[in-house]
């Protein structure tokens, strides 16, 4: 299997907060923190476990 899903996962959440600083979309108060960290966590879990889909899928050999 493809070790380098982790890898790929991280750096776009890197980038997507990067990105999210740059612009000053910082969160306000505690609450919307709250939701910013809820959201992204929700996003990061949904893109590793499709990445590590795929590096699995990749890694599998079908046989008829």
């Amino acid at each position: 299997m493809k070790k380098e899903w982790k890898e790929e996962v991280l750096s776009e959440i890197r980038i997507e907060l990067e990105a999210m600083e740059r612009l000053g979309e910082e969160p306000k108060d505690i609450a919307e923190l709250e939701r910013l960290t809820i959201a992204m966590s929700q996003k990061a879990g949904k893109k590793a476990f499709e990445s590590w889909m795929q590096a699995r899928a990749q890694g599998t050999i079908f046989s008829p």
